[in-house]
């Protein structure tokens, strides 16, 4: 496909949006999702995910999409956005600050080892917190979950039992 300009052409932005929404058609995104990223306020992100483990990636990415797609529709749902998972990628359609939320989460589950839930949890706690006036001067710390790397030891081989 081939992107050009006409004389008539009054916006040069609408170039690269037309540019993404052929990535987008290209990466499976139905047309109706991806036509969106040629409005004003709508933007489009293709997130590369990848490990050089190949069963440690498979079991992250399925992490991401959750049982059934459940955990990616709770990840649409929070950022008000849209996201496929396809192959190596996933592409998301949304708003600028919805998609560094999204990029953040694929970022965590798929690099850092953090489980989806948990980052979508602390999303919707900051939204929560982010609508209540009250709370708007002082620190979140003590709202938001606290998340702890557990340190499993191996297990060595058992000690040898001396039988009499």
């Amino acid at each position: 496909m081939e992107v050009r300009t006409t004389p008539k052409t009054f916006d040069p932005f609408i170039i690269l949006k037309a540019r993404d929404v052929i990535r987008l058609l290209a990466r499976s995104v139905p047309f109706e999702q991806a036509i969106r990223v040629l409005q004003d306020d709508i933007f489009a992100d293709i997130i590369e995910i990848n490990l050089a483990n190949r069963e440690r990636f498979i079991k992250r990415r399925n992490r991401l999409i959750g049982y059934e797609g459940e955990t990616l529709k709770a990840l649409e749902l929070s950022t008000n956005s849209y996201i496929v998972v396809q192959g190596k990628t996933v592409s998301a359609v949304g708003r600028y600050e919805d998609l560094k939320q999204v990029r953040k989460i694929v970022w965590g589950c798929i690099y850092d080892n953090v489980h989806p839930a948990y980052s979508i949890k602390r999303l919707l706690i900051i939204k929560k917190l982010q609508a209540d006036p009250t709370k708007q001067n002082i620190s979140w710390d003590r709202f938001l979950p606290k998340l702890k790397k557990k340190v499993l030891s191996r297990r060595r081989k058992p000690h040898k039992v001396c039988r009499l």
